[in-house]
């Protein structure tokens, strides 16, 4: 009974019953086909026929002769590289090896072993099921682009976050006023080098009022305490009135001023930024800067003998965060923070030079008469 064997280039072959049990050779590709029960079924007739093994004419059953096509060799894989009882057939290549399944321990939690999993297209990673990412070279599932860790993952993945009060509403009103005042005065690289430079002037604006406001009372409360120990020895009613007046007014006027100067020192300080090359970023980041700035250091300024000293520190704190908010070097963002000092003691210097001797010839013709 003829029986029609498939070969894995596709050609169909017939060959006798008695073919069953032997090796033969395609007539279409030459590979060597072990016939068994197993890869055979019933054949039609006028199948192109297998070649029997052998140099030899074809066996009677198994149609017309077909040149014998000589074997291929295959590189025997070396002893060591198989497993005990692994090897391939006569001119047969062995099958691919598996990898065994990791223990049911070795599973991370809540992994199903049973699921499908998908493989990194770029490295050839397993992944999960739901991964979108590939940990191992970062190649995104999603964009089919490689993650570069590098670029995102150096000063918070490339991404600013802070300062803290920007986050207020996750860390508290109160935390996150204490946290960036300490991070302004104590860490002010690593605070402006998270910081936004985009995202609106409202947030830095209110934390520069908050406490430049406070100050405005501590400093009020200082002058009529004063006041009032000086004129308790005179009992003058009115002019304690008109201290607690001039006190009271620039409590209430102290937000506006405060606005006020930010949005002009900032913008003069833009100004110079752009004159040295430093304008990286706009006008938001150079106002952030100054906002957080000078609210981390207006309280200092109020403290006797220490206002001197936080002027200078906030001076340093504002260079370091124009460096980091615009990426330049410190010496460049120093520059522009110096200019307009320069400017004005240039232009008081000049004023001297051209109407000071004038003045002091004045003050020396007076002097006798007076």
């Amino acid at each position: 009974m003829p029986y029609i064997l498939t070969c894995k280039c596709g050609q169909e072959m017939s060959v006798p019953d008695e073919a069953v049990g032997k090796t033969g050779r395609c007539v279409s590709c030459g590979r060597s086909i072990k016939i068994t029960m197993r890869n055979v079924r019933p054949a039609p007739l006028g199948v192109v026929p297998l070649t029997p093994p052998g140099p030899s004419a074809p066996e009677p059953g198994l149609g017309p002769q077909v040149p014998p096509v000589p074997p291929r060799q295959v590189p025997p894989i070396p002893p060591s590289a198989e497993p005990p009882g692994f090897g391939p057939g006569p001119g047969i290549p062995p099958p691919p090896r598996q990898a065994p399944p990791p223990p049911p321990g070795a599973w991370p939690p809540g992994y199903d072993a049973g699921r499908s999993r998908q493989v990194c297209p770029n490295c050839g990673t397993t992944l999960e099921p739901d991964a979108i990412l590939c940990t191992t070279c970062g190649f995104d599932l999603r964009t089919g682009q490689t993650f570069d860790a590098q670029t995102a993952g150096a000063e918070g993945a490339g991404v600013r976050t802070g300062p803290p009060w920007e986050n207020r509403s996750q860390l508290g009103f109160f935390s996150a006023l204490f946290q960036t005042v300490k991070g302004v005065l104590l860490s002010p690289t690593a605070t402006f080098s998270d910081m936004r430079v985009e995202g609106g002037v409202g947030s830095p604006l209110l934390f520069a009022v908050i406490f430049g406001t406070v100050a405005a009372i501590i400093g009020a409360f200082f002058q009529l305490a004063m006041t009032a120990m000086g004129l308790a020895a005179q009992a003058d009613l009115a002019a304690g009135a008109g201290v607690v007046a001039f006190a009271f007014g620039s409590v209430v006027a102290a937000p506006v001023f405060i606005a006020m100067w930010l949005f002009v020192a900032s913008g003069i300080t833009h100004l110079c930024l752009m004159l040295v090359g430093g304008a990286k970023q706009g006008f938001e980041a150079t106002f952030r800067v100054l906002a957080y700035t000078t609210g981390a250091t207006s309280l200092l300024g109020m403290i006797p003998c220490i206002g001197m000293i936080a002027g200078i520190w906030g001076m340093v704190c504002e260079v370091i965060g124009l460096s980091k908010a615009h990426e330049i070097s410190t010496g460049r963002a120093l520059i522009a923070v110096l200019l307009p000092l320069i400017a004005c003691c240039t232009c008081i210097g000049l004023i001297l030079a051209m109407f000071g001797p004038a003045l002091w010839q004045s003050l020396q013709q007076m002097g006798p008469s007076v």
